[in-house]
């Protein structure tokens, strides 16, 4: 299969006429945006009527506003090209935690990928032309902003990790211990344990224990 190029902007004088060639964008939720080439059949108010060619004598037809029209492209293969881009050193390990906003740099850049090495020293850039043309400069920006990344970042990893060994905590449950004298354990624990079951019955309780040196547990 061949990949196409991606296409330049929608031009803001757009305004296509009866028997043009079109692409139509069709996109639902979830799922990624696509296009499709059609011609128009009749404009009225604002809507565009565009056919779509089936195999044989039959199409299909689509009713549309312009925003979701554009010049058609054709399908012209994509030309991809790599190029590396060193990592200062002194930002290496600011790289590796904040790699995760690659895929927005290569967004703005009109990259096809963006990817830094394993051992984060470089940054692999693979797309037309035209973009790693600009890229460079977008990259160095990215490295100006690379250190108050790398801090939001290990903030939010730090969060995210007390966030988790409290939840942990919690599953687990809080334990209390102490102790009473061994005289008065029986008055604690009440007649057939009736003291225990009321506490036990408090909320955010779930166990106590009482041992024969007058220790009592709870779980919580």
């Amino acid at each position: 299969g061949r990949v196409r190029g991606m296409p330049p902007p929608r031009p803001m004088d757009f305004n296509p006429g009866e028997g043009e060639k079109v692409e139509v964008s069709f996109s639902e939720e979830g799922e990624f945006e696509s296009w499709w080439e059609g011609d128009i059949r009749k404009e009225k108010g604002g809507f565009y009527f565009v056919s779509f060619p089936d195999e044989g004598e039959s199409e299909t037809h689509e009713v549309v506003e312009i925003d979701r029209l554009r010049p058609a492209y054709g399908n012209l293969p994509a030309q991809f090209e790599k190029r590396i881009f060193h990592v200062p050193p002194k930002l290496e390990k600011d790289m590796l935690l904040t790699q995760d906003s690659l895929p927005k740099v290569a967004k703005v850049a009109q990259l096809f990928a963006l990817n830094l090495s394993p051992d984060g020293k470089q940054l692999v850039a693979l797309g037309a032309p035209r973009s790693l043309e600009t890229v460079e400069t977008l990259i160095n920006m990215h490295y100006g902003r690379l250190p108050q990344l790398a801090k939001m970042s290990s903030w939010a990893n730090n969060l995210q990790h007390q966030v988790s060994d409290y939840n942990e905590t919690l599953s687990k449950g809080i334990q209390v211990s102490f102790k009473v004298d061994q005289d008065l354990l029986g008055m604690v624990i009440g007649s057939k344990g009736a003291n225990i079951k009321r506490a036990q019955a408090l909320q955010g309780v779930s166990r106590i224990d009482t041992r024969k040196d007058g220790t009592v547990v709870v779980w919580a």
